[in-house]
Order: structure tokens, then C-alpha cells, then sequence
């Protein structure tokens, strides 16, 4: 539970940040999610499917480790791409224009930021404290 205490500190903290610095609600809120993406789908899949919010039930699944991807860096990179890869086809075809490709490709890092942000934190201070 600290760990969710933790991430969920640093999506809100630092998404009010982005928001209130750049008046961007989509940066922020990409912050947010970034934050909070790893967890939320590695537990909270686990926990819809086997119908409980136990965490020692969740990690006693094996839902929760085959899930494990969601924290690997190359894995948030290919969405990262993926996302770019669509968002360029979108200018291409004339379907957005250059202002809406930059603001939703800076939403984009930002939300991958997060995400590795949330990783470094995981691997560096919540892995290596039993007090975090």
C-alpha cells in the first residue's frame, strides 16, 4: 500500500505542476496516467478478474506475474512509438492539424516520462526500502 501512497503522490504532485506551469490539462493528466499506468494494469486486472482488492491475493495469482511486462522500459517505448506512428499518420492523412500533432506528441512524452519515472522509482527507492 505505500507504494500506491507513493506513486499516487508523485502523479499528483508533479501532474498539478505540469498543469499549473504550462496550462496544458492534457500534459498533466498524461503525467498522471503515466504514473500510475504500470500498477494500475499489472493490479488492477488481476483484481477485476479474480474479483478482490487483497494484495496478498493478487500476488498470488498468476494473472499478476504474467503481467509482469508492464514494467519493462521497452515496453512503454513501443507504445510510445505506436502512439507517435498514429499520431503522424493522423497529419499525414490531413486528419489533425500541426498544433493538435505537437500538443498530443508532448502529452505523449510526458506520459512516457511518467512511466519511466514511475519505474525508476519502483526499481531505486520502493524495491529497496520495507518502509516505502
Amino acid at each position: 500500500m505505500a507504494g500506491l501512497t507513493t506513486h499516487l503522490t508523485i502523479a499528483l504532485i508533479g501532474g498539478l505542476i505540469i498543469l499549473l506551469s504550462f496550462k496544458q490539462w492534457k500534459w498533466g493528466l498524461g503525467f498522471f496516467i503515466g504514473q500510475l499506468a504500470p500498477d494500475s494494469i499489472r493490479f488492477g486486472i488481476t483484481g477485476l478478474v479474480n474479483h478482490t482488492l487483497d494484495f496478498g491475493q493478487i500476488i498470488a495469482k498468476p494473472l499478476y506475474w504474467t503481467l509482469a511486462f508492464t514494467h519493462y522500459y521497452y515496453v512503454w517505448t513501443l507504445v510510445f512509438a505506436s502512439i507517435f506512428g498514429i499520431l503522424y499518420l493522423l497529419l499525414k492523412k490531413k486528419k489533425i492539424n500541426k498544433k493538435q500533432f505537437k500538443e498530443w506528441f508532448i502529452a505523449d512524452a510526458v506520459l512516457l516520462s511518467a512511466v519511466i519515472l514511475h519505474l525508476i522509482v519502483d526499481k531505486f527507492i520502493i524495491e529497496k526500502s520495507f518502509w516505502i
